[in-house]
């Protein structure tokens, strides 16, 4: 509703403001990632006269990498696919994202397209593999140590 209050039908604005606002699912996976992190090594830090925005910078945020690593696959993998919200934002078909773009080949007036949807599928599949194989080394220990506590 605030979308049409405010003009931004069809706006690429409102919808990155919508979509970078993240997922809670995102904020307890790592909160639960961080607090599995020792205290020890904060302590340690403040003993060799650390302040906490280096604790943070230095020790904390490298420790937390993984689990960044697989929150950014995530919300790549949510965003790039994303339909609902796109559909309602977006009406002009040089504005559309691929999700809305791929719907068109299945939605003719005429005919439904499955061949050139499913290759263009499959195409659009290869950027989030690739993004996925080259933080595959990251991923497995992130999502391992996000959730066990101890």
């Amino acid at each position: 509703m605030l979308v049409y209050q405010f003009g931004l039908v069809d706006s690429n604005v409102a919808l990155i403001l919508v979509l970078a606002g993240g997922s809670a699912f995102n904020i307890w996976l790592l909160k639960s990632y961080i607090d599995s992190i020792p205290v020890e090594l904060d302590e340690a830090a403040k003993i060799d006269g650390e302040g906490d925005f280096g604790i943070f910078i230095k020790i904390i945020l490298p420790l937390a990498m993984p689990q960044l690593v697989v929150i950014f696959l995530f919300s790549f993998i949510a965003t790039y696919s994303e339909y609902v919200i796109t559909s309602i934002f977006l009406q002009t078909p040089g504005k559309m994202t691929l999700a809305l773009g791929l719907q068109s080949f299945i939605t003719n007036q005429f005919a439904a397209h499955w061949t050139m949807f499913s290759a263009a599928a499959v195409c659009s599949s290869l950027p989030i593999m690739a993004v996925f194989m080259g933080l595959q080394k990251f991923i497995q220990n992130g999502l391992v140590s996000g959730g066990v506590k101890g």
